[in-house]
């Protein structure tokens, strides 16, 4: 009699699995299918047979949150991890979960803890820099959206995180670098595009900023930032030919003490060092804030043996050092 119960004991495991496969296999073709609701009810019937399948429970959470039911998909998850603390992918969905439901101090641990049971996972690192950066800890976010490029250097969406977050501060040059990437990796993307002609018209990049804005509302008709940031670009392009008609100039510089320092700075540029964020960083000028940049100006408006370094050079090309009484300045004309 004993022998005979474990022998149905094993078919009725057996019938219990292949159900639960054949099930899986079910829920997944609805998936895929977008039939939300038929995958549910599968899932649904998975769990009543093995209450313990951590991929089924995320799974189940996975399409709540498809469907906005963001408090049973989190309920969802947190039974998961109940079952299997160190289950990576569900603290990840957990936390898009509660960022999602406005809960970013639990979307932060959540993304945490994906990363620390999953240390390769870079979409936890951009999502986390993302809320990061939203609740104004920007060297976190920096830190996050640099190690989800390292892990997956074609992730065109952390790509473009890094670019917005250079350009809020003010190193467009960067931005301009991560944008271009981005563009490759994912060239129909007509929000990088924007992104791109932006970084592109704060450098005085004009002509390209038109050409990006143009290929965003190819790629969207109605993209109603990118046309708005045309018309923008399209008169400070006018305006500037207009101000440069009438003789005026622009320029970029930073200021420092002594020539040594000048001539270092020379050196790093050289090397392919961003002007604005080396102005940034050692400019004792207060346009350093600003990337060095001093606006347009006429004959005249500044020191002699400044602007005459300023009408030696060429646009985007780089001079110095000069002297004035200030100190040294290396200089960078912009038009």
């Amino acid at each position: 009699m004993g022998v005979l119960c474990g022998l149905l004991a094993l078919l009725s495991w057996g019938c219990t699995e292949r159900e639960v496969r054949q099930r899986f296999e079910r829920a997944e073709a609805y998936r895929q299918k977008g039939l939300v609701d038929e995958a549910i009810a599968e899932y649904r019937a998975i769990l009543a047979l093995r209450p313990k399948a951590v991929d089924a429970r995320n799974n189940l959470g996975f399409l709540y949150a498809r469907k906005g039911e963001f408090d049973r998909a989190i309920a969802e998850y947190e039974e998961a991890l109940r079952v299997k603390p160190d289950f990576a992918e569900a603290h990840y969905n957990l936390g898009v979960a509660c960022a999602a439901k406005g809960l970013p101090e639990r979307a932060v641990a959540a993304y945490q803890r994906a990363i620390q049971a999953q240390p390769g996972h870079a979409e936890a690192h951009n999502n986390l820099g993302a809320l990061h950066a939203a609740q104004g800890r920007f060297q976190e976010a920096l830190a996050e959206y640099e190690q989800a490029v390292r892990l997956k250097t074609d992730f065109a969406e952390a790509r473009n995180n890094l670019g917005l977050l250079y350009a809020a501060q003010g190193r467009f040059q960067e931005a301009i670098a991560e944008y271009e990437q981005a563009v490759r990796l994912r060239p129909d993307d007509a929000e990088i595009r924007n992104n791109l002609g932006s970084a592109c018209a704060e450098t005085d990049r004009l002509n390209e900023a038109i050409r990006h804005y143009e290929e965003a509302l190819r790629l969207r008709p109605d993209y109603r930032t990118a046309r708005d940031n045309l018309t923008k670009v399209r008169r400070m392009l006018e305006e500037a030919r207009k101000a440069r008609a009438a003789g005026e100039m622009r320029a970029r510089h930073i200021l420092v003490r002594t020539e040594a320092e000048a001539r270092a700075l020379l050196r790093e540029i050289e090397v392919g060092a961003s002007f604005e964020d080396l102005a940034r960083r050692r400019s004792l000028d207060p346009s350093g804030q600003a990337g060095g940049d001093l606006g347009g100006f006429r004959p005249g408006d500044l020191l002699p043996e400044f602007e005459q370094e300023v009408r030696r050079l060429a646009p985007g090309q780089v001079g110095g050092p000069v002297q004035t009484r200030a100190g040294y300045h290396v200089i960078q004309r912009v038009y």
